[in-house]
């Protein structure tokens, strides 16, 4: 049966037709369709079948970038006004295997003057890993803001996180699909896209090789400015054991590299020495560095914080910006950071 072009069937069925005939949506139609489902108006047969047809068959740049652009107009997005402001796409199913490392990192780079904006929610399928969300809220920052709220927040003290749930409820209320269906959702490469704060520069992570091309071919779509990082465990977090590639989208422009410890002089530590073992174990160690007491965690907060600097514009050599994210942690500014955010939800 030949469907109206355009109309759900039509959608599903040119995702759907398996491995020979199956074609990628155009932009728009990637658009469509998935403002056809955040605002209610599939059936949850066709939005499952939809998605599992979208994950076995791969999302396009296009695709991507249509989805993105859906989400943005069916969330609450705040505009915050802050100086070199990075967004980090962190993946919503958090990790497993080793410790919520950014925000440390995230602490460190705040303390040399880059603005730092997390999102996320916590125990989303189907990993249902640690999120930074739960060191956040360990460490005493507000996690359940309003986000007129976390805007006002970030510009007082350099540092936010908004919670899906409280920008996107849309959203929010699929994030169970991994766990009902057994596979994920194109929304799990979107929910790093998003950049609910309109920041300038989007720092995302990826697990899969193929997804360096289809999400940095996102963000140029996006007309974006951004770095995708195959980092430790799907993430933007760089290494110490080994080189991490990145892709930097710039002018729609795709240009890859390598961050490699060993040209800084940084020491090789192995990732199985951030095992992730309790949320009090990764909240003290984080706390512990921030502090300036020794810890085995101080270079890989530096590294991370410098590319965070690096990617927000402040500083162009990962060289120099190593010396300012050292200073932002020796010298306490990073605390500083966290004790303002402090002083700031006493007041709130």
């Amino acid at each position: 049966m030949a469907w109206p072009k355009g109309s759900l069937q039509y959608l599903i069925k040119k995702v759907a037709t398996g491995q020979k005939l199956s074609k990628h949506l155009e932009e728009q139609e990637a658009y469509d369709m998935l403002g056809r489902i955040l605002e209610g108006k599939t059936t949850p047969m066709q939005t499952g079948a939809f998605f599992a047809a979208m994950r076995m068959k791969g999302e396009s740049p296009e695709e991507l970038a249509g989805f993105t652009q859906a989400v943005r107009e069916h969330s609450h997005l705040v505009s915050s006004k802050v100086p070199y402001l990075v967004d980090l796409g962190y993946p919503y199913d958090g990790k497993v295997r080793t410790n919520i490392l950014i925000v440390g990192a995230a602490f460190v780079a705040a303390g040399a003057g880059v603005s730092v904006m997390l999102h996320g929610a916590r125990h989303v399928p189907p990993k249902r890993g640690r999120s930074p969300e739960e060191v956040l809220e360990a460490m005493g920052i507000p996690v359940d803001l309003e986000p007129g709220e976390v805007e006002a927040f970030i510009q007082k003290t350099g540092i936010g996180y908004l919670s899906c749930r409280k920008f996107s409820p849309a959203v929010a209320n699929l994030l169970e699909f991994p766990a009902e269906v057994g596979v994920r959702s194109p929304l799990s490469a979107v929910h790093k896209l998003m950049n609910p704060t309109h920041a300038p520069v989007t720092v995302l992570g990826i697990t899969h090789p193929p997804y360096l091309a289809s999400m940095s071919g996102a963000l140029a779509l996006l007309h974006a400015k951004g770095w995708v990082v195959k980092g430790i465990e799907g993430t933007m977090e760089l290494s110490l054991s080994h080189p991490t590639t990145v892709v930097e989208v710039k002018e729609g422009q795709c240009e890859t590299s390598v961050i490699d410890p060993r040209a800084y002089g940084l020491p090789e530590v192995q990732d199985e020495a951030f095992a992730q073992r309790s949320l009090e174990e990764n909240t003290g160690e984080t706390l512990k560095t921030l502090e300036g007491k020794v810890s085995s965690w101080e270079e890989l907060f530096i590294l991370n914080a410098a590319f965070l600097i690096v990617a927000s514009g402040k500083r162009s050599s990962m060289q120099e910006a190593l010396s300012i994210a050292e200073e932002s942690l020796k010298k306490g500014d990073a605390l500083r950071v966290l004790e303002r955010a402090r002083q700031t939800v006493a007041r709130l």
